[in-house]
């Protein structure tokens, strides 16, 4: 037996966009297609609205080791930066083209928040004429917007999250269309040589 909840008016974007307001510290840590280690680089992300319901401003400043800042701004009014990028009440994002091309490379983000922390993480892909898809690199981007702010778990600690968890899972379409909301329930456990989570949605 399933449960669904009603749908409901969505959110604008412009306010979905409002909890990234701030500045935010972190890293962007990159991996090579198969798993390994390539680089860190230290960043800081400052999101602005200095036009109330107007203008919004993205400035990210990456500082690659032994290598000037490379600082990136970005300007954009409402509904949001892009059609290609959707927002959630929480300020976590999904981005990524529409469609994908043949003759191009092609790449997704995702970003989950919870308070002052920030979690993204950006996979990118080469394809061939013959529409092959390869793996190129990961980018793990970790944020917190207090710089004082403990640091994020590591894998390691992921222990403290063994057990059950329920909670809501919403749905937003890239048309803007009226999202909706069902229940969702996880479990964490241990296994030999790591972690195993399973998630169901009703």
């Amino acid at each position: 037996m399933s449960t669904r909840i009603s749908p409901t008016a969505a959110p604008s974007q412009w306010d979905c966009i409002r909890p990234n307001i701030g500045e935010w510290h972190g890293s962007f840590t990159q991996f090579s297609s198969t798993g390994d280690w390539e680089n860190d680089t230290p960043s800081v992300l400052t999101l602005v609205e200095d036009r109330p319901d107007e203008h919004m401003q993205l400035t990210l400043a990456r500082t690659p080791t032994g290598k000037a800042t490379q600082t990136t701004v970005r300007e954009f009014g409402p509904p949001g930066p892009a059609p290609y990028v959707v927002f959630f009440p929480s300020g976590a994002f999904s981005q990524g083209p529409l469609q994908r091309h043949s003759w191009s490379g092609f790449g997704a983000e995702l970003a989950l928040n919870v308070g002052d922390r920030r979690l993204r993480s950006v996979q990118m892909y080469d394809s061939d004429l013959s529409g092959n898809s390869t793996l190129r690199y990961l980018t793990l981007i970790r944020e917190q917007r207090d710089s004082s702010a403990p640091q994020p778990q590591t894998v390691a600690q992921l222990g403290d999250l063994i057990g059950e968890w329920t909670g809501e899972v919403l749905f937003q379409s890239s048309d803007m269309s009226a999202g909706h909301q069902c229940f969702s329930h996880a479990r964490l456990q241990s296994q030999e040589g790591g972690f195993c989570s399973q998630t169901q949605i009703v």
